[in-house]
């Protein structure tokens, strides 16, 4: 019995520090935050690309995620990149032919956080479907 319990104890704590690990390695690449205007409540922290002259911010699973419903209710927002925050409206573009090169841009730009995403995405069981993608265009306020 004390056997199992010290190989369940290392599994169990092989698993957290991997997962800490797939955490750590995340927040490692460029992290943006969103906040409501003018609340200043967090939305989300967020990888972002740039393309067009925007930076742009995107979720493969809008149905599980809180910040989507938020920006389209209401789509202005503080937008904080290196520590400068400015007011940004965040423009739904409802082209999906945009999630292919933006999705190679986010290929590129954070190639080894995105293991740490992928290992997370499968220890939760996440099934995302490219497909159902979404973007946002974080355009400056008027």
């Amino acid at each position: 019995m004390n056997r199992w319990a010290k190989r369940v104890g290392i599994a169990v704590g092989a698993f957290l520090l991997l997962n800490g690990a797939a955490f750590l390695l995340i927040e490692s690449g460029e992290v943006v935050v969103l906040r409501s205007e003018p609340e200043n409540e967090l939305l989300a922290r967020l990888w972002v690309v740039d393309q067009g002259g925007y930076p742009w911010v995107g979720t493969a699973n809008p149905s599980k995620t809180r910040w989507v419903a938020a920006l389209r209710e209401d789509p202005w927002i503080r937008f904080t990149r290196g520590g400068v925050t400015e007011c940004r409206n965040a423009a739904f573009v409802d082209d999906r032919t945009i999630g292919g090169p933006l999705g190679d841009l986010v290929e590129t730009k954070y190639r080894i956080p995105l293991y740490g995403s992928r290992f997370l995405k499968f220890t939760q069981c996440n099934r995302l479907d490219d497909a159902e993608a979404i973007w946002f265009r974080l355009e400056p306020c008027v």
